[in-house]
């Protein structure tokens, strides 16, 4: 086998693909893909192209030295937790059970940052499934952690605000973030016509 074909094959299993999935992504024929991954045909730069963008990695992945393993998904339970049985527990939480709850999430925040790290140094792209999972269970962590982190303070300060319930009331949405940015910056219509 060749090194490229090692490395395509190691990259197809290591994202869950067989080859009929990775020529139908990629529009390499099946037997092609086949032939390149046990060593009896050499790709073109053209086909190393197509094969790397199905695959969601940079062509020198294929190209060089097998990549290392992808690392496993780590499990992060706080992170993974449906949103209603989190904000439950996160509306029971007081001051104590506020700072268990974002120890774990700061060490589930540590540990997706290093997964998706590890991701980089196997070659997955920003674009593979595995990269946006990754990406989307970080971000879903950051915004746990900081919504408790608000929640800890409410909670700590006894004439403060009262505690919310949700995560969601911790953190605005998108719309309201660039509704709130219009507000504080103006959306510029009408402003300058005035001078």
């Amino acid at each position: 086998m060749t090194e490229i074909g090692d490395n395509v094959k190691g990259f197809r299993k290591a994202f869950g693909m067989v080859q009929d999935q990775l020529a139908a992504r990629s529009g390499v024929a099946q037997p092609t893909i086949s032939e390149i991954e046990k060593g009896k045909r050499i790709p073109q730069l053209e086909t190393v192209r197509k094969l790397a963008a199905a695959l969601g990695i940079p062509i020198s992945a294929l190209i060089e030295s097998a990549p290392p393993e992808p690392p496993e998904p780590p499990k992060t339970p706080r992170t993974d937790e449906e949103a209603r049985a989190f904000d439950k527990r996160f509306a029971s939480t007081g001051v104590l059970e506020a700072a268990e709850l974002k120890s774990e999430l700061g060490d589930e925040f540590t540990t997706l940052q290093e997964y998706i790290k590890g991701l980089r140094a196997a070659g997955i792209g920003d674009d593979a499934f595995q990269m946006r999972r990754a990406r989307a269970r970080f971000r879903q962590s950051q915004e746990r952690l900081s919504a408790i982190q608000f929640r800890e303070l409410d909670l700590a300060l006894p004439d403060g605000p009262e505690p919310k319930a949700t995560v969601a009331e911790y953190i605005p949405s998108a719309s309201e973030t660039a509704e709130t940015l219009r507000m504080l910056i103006g959306d510029g219509s009408g402003e300058r016509s005035a001078s």
